[in-house]
């Protein structure tokens, strides 16, 4: 996992550094840009030698768009080493406002190194078309993380004129440096930000740019470390980006000693009339999370289809499920259940057994018809909610459960987020092409999907029996920390499977149906360490 920040976070940092190390703005800035541009020069190098540009690598054509404070500067170094590495046709349009010290500082070395800097209020619409439609590069250093609320006057004017660029061939490439212009912590849906094609961010990253609805606006997100020491940036920043090689950490080896009930039980509750294709999805998930022994509970009318399609699911009707012995280490309510008084009423008596529970799809939005339920404190409660149902379920807990008193509507997603899933004393899984992870503790983890190969039909109904057969064997093993910990842990580990399966299938296959998704997440699960061999 890497540390994100957010945009104020980050400004802390960089003060602290340079007071720690004894360093001038101008001795950090030089540095930082130093890393910027070695990173853009290997993406170029690439880039020429994959015939994206058609020319000599110190050929390329690269002009920054500055405004007046230091991301500006920064931009203003870059084009200054990259002068130094020999590339010639390079531009720079700058704020006519005054500039920060270090952004002054950068247009003096280039004024000295012959680069032609121009004011953006000296330039006609025609003049700035012509000077960026005929580069290959646009460095974006227009604002930085220390921008507050919606980005207006010059800076907005820039902002609209570089994302109303017509392209030649995906040409000029908007390369943003560390964040898009515009994007900051106070970033809502309708600001104005840059579209960038190329983020290159200053690790640690900015939360600002995972947000589901500014995702897209970075492109494709480049890390560059060794800007700020280790030991400034600390462990706990409130927020981490998960990574692939984190698997290994959150899926650790079953006991060699374990069988099918020490391995995890699972009761499932899913599945209704014309919709039992979601049972079957997350029971078959379930089984390829680990968990040992699954039931899955359905009406009478589904018993006989239910327990065809599935020989190694224990399928029984409803009736038999027993709140007095569950037999269960874990339970999982809602795929394809119907939203019936019925099935409101057994919601209310899940909640009520004090088991870890994941709740997804009909479950969730039962839960969130019903305030009472996020009345209840309990242990272990995971919701996965793709963008809609966390809409309802957030405007339900503001609008009647402001618990806390401080859940206010103008508030970020993150912060949002934080109070919705302490105010439900929940795990919150929010699914998205980027998914967001909160614990009632207020821990926040995010996986950066972007794979759109895994919107497809079911494939929430996997997740959330990866999530749950996860929970009950970790509950099984014995797992140490407090249930809250356990269901945060399985619900990290459970996006990280399912996203990494998708990855894997969309680029071995394409497009996939959400079956596809159970033996890649079974094989993807199933490499527990010393546990799992392969001849």
């Amino acid at each position: 996992m890497k540390s994100l920040m957010s945009c104020q976070q980050a400004q802390s940092l960089d003060l602290t550094t340079r007071k720690s190390l004894g360093l001038d703005e101008f001795q950090l800035m030089e540095k930082a840009s130093l890393r910027l541009w070695d990173s853009l020069r290997k993406l170029v190098s690439g880039w020429t030698q994959d015939e994206t540009i058609e020319k000599d690598i110190k050929e390329v054509r690269i002009l920054a768009l500055c405004g007046k404070g230091d991301n500006g500067g920064d931009a203003l170094a870059m084009l200054r080493h990259a002068f130094s590495s020999g590339f010639c046709n390079l531009e720079a349009i700058v704020s006519a406002g005054k500039p920060s010290a270090g952004c002054k500082k950068q247009q003096q070395s280039l004024d000295s190194c012959g680069i032609c800097l121009r004011k953006w209020d000296d330039l006609s619409e025609e003049e700035w078309i012509q000077a960026a439609g005929q580069s290959d590069i646009v460095l974006d250093g227009i604002l930085g993380t220390g921008v507050s609320g919606e980005a207006r006057d010059e800076a907005g004017r820039m902002i609209s004129a570089l994302n109303g660029l017509q392209k030649r061939e995906g040409l000029p490439l908007v390369v943003s440096v560390d964040v898009p212009s515009g994007l900051g912590s106070s970033w809502q849906k309708g600001f104005p930000s840059v579209k960038a094609d190329l983020t290159l961010s200053i690790s640690p990253g900015k939360t600002a740019c995972y947000l589901p609805e500014a995702r897209e606006t970075c492109g494709r997100i480049v890390e560059v470390d060794d800007i700020f020491p280790a030991s400034l940036i600390g462990k706990q920043t409130g927020v981490m980006l998960l990574k692939e090689d984190d698997l290994a950490r959150l899926n650790p080896p079953i006991k060699e000693t374990s069988y099918k009930m020490t391995r995890g039980r699972l009761a499932i509750f899913a599945g209704s009339r014309g919709r039992l294709g979601a049972a079957l999805l997350c029971a078959r998930a379930a089984q390829s999370s680990g968990a040992g022994y699954v039931s899955l509970f359905v009406d009478d009318e589904l018993y006989e289809p239910a327990a065809t399609a599935l020989p190694s699911v224990i399928v029984r009707p409803l009736g038999e499920f027993s709140p007095e012995n569950p037999a269960c280490d874990a339970i999982l309510a809602g795929p394809g259940w119907g939203l019936s008084e019925a099935r409101m009423e057994m919601l209310s008596m899940l909640l009520g057994l004090g088991i870890p529970l994941v709740l997804d799809a009909d479950a969730l939005r039962l839960y969130t018809r019903n305030p009472a339920f996020a009345a209840r404190p309990r242990a272990g409660l995971v919701l996965t909610p793709h963008p809609g149902e966390y809409a309802g379920m957030q405007t339900a807990l503001i609008g009647q459960h402001a618990i806390s008193g401080s859940i206010d509507k103008r508030a970020g997603f993150e912060e949002t987020l934080r109070e919705v899933a302490g105010t439900a004393k929940a795990t919150i899984v929010h699914k998205s092409h980027v998914t967001w992870l909160a614990s009632p503790g207020g821990e926040i983890a995010i996986w950066d999907g972007m794979a759109p190969a895994l919107g497809t039909a079911g494939s929430g109904d996997v997740l959330s029996g990866l999530v749950a057969g996860i929970l009950a064997c970790r509950i099984a093993q014995g797992r140490e920390g407090k249930v809250e910990t356990q269901a945060f842990e399985a619900a990290k580990c459970a996006v990280l499977a399912h996203g990494i399966a998708g990855r894997r299938l969309a680029a071995r296959c394409g497009w996939f149906d959400a079956s596809a998704l159970v033996p890649e997440c079974s094989c993807i699960l199933g490499c527990r360490g010393k546990n799992f061999t392969a001849d």
